[in-house]
């Protein structure tokens, strides 16, 4: 494609399906998100661009030209360890998405910029899995690695166009 600018060929990209973000960090549990998308990574994830972040701010520097937003992290106060849950975005318990803590920006907070910045997609998806307090350096309980697997074959699911099986 040439740029009026310039006129130098430029690549265009298909916009991907999906995205998928695990929003995480290497205090034990809460590294799900990164769980997430390593299990997305080491198989197939439908087509969809499959990303880690450290910090839930990060995605909006992924969210151009996305369809379709998943984002996968650890929340707390809401069930035992390991309990499963997922929204359609703006329809989240705000205390379900943690507003502090190991992130700079919570994720109800970066999903409200990517709004107000007409970045987020029509389709907004939150994939949490309950975790205790994260220990620094700390290890993933074996409940929260199996949360992980299931959560992606729930994704996969969805990507797909399926109703996930829980």
């Amino acid at each position: 494609m040439k740029t009026a600018a310039n006129g130098e060929e430029r690549a265009t990209t298909a916009k991907p399906a999906a995205l998928v973000v695990g929003v995480g960090s290497a205090h034990g549990d809460d590294q799900f998100g990164w769980l997430v998308a390593k299990q997305l990574t080491s198989g197939s994830a439908g087509g969809a661009v499959v990303r880690s972040a450290r910090s839930p701010a990060e995605l909006l520097d992924w969210l151009e030209g996305c369809e379709r937003l998943i984002v996968c992290d650890a929340c707390q106060s809401l069930g035992s360890p390991g309990a499963f849950h997922s929204w359609v975005w703006p329809e989240v318990p705000r205390r379900a998405l943690r507003t502090a803590g190991t992130h700079d920006l919570g994720l109800a907070a970066a999903l409200e910029l990517a709004e107000q910045l007409r970045l987020l997609p029509a389709e907004t998806l939150i994939w949490c899995v309950e975790i205790e307090t994260p220990q620094p350096g700390g290890a993933v309980s074996p409940c929260i690695e199996a949360a992980a697997v299931r959560a992606a074959q729930g994704i996969r699911q969805a990507i797909a166009g399926k109703p996930p099986e829980r």
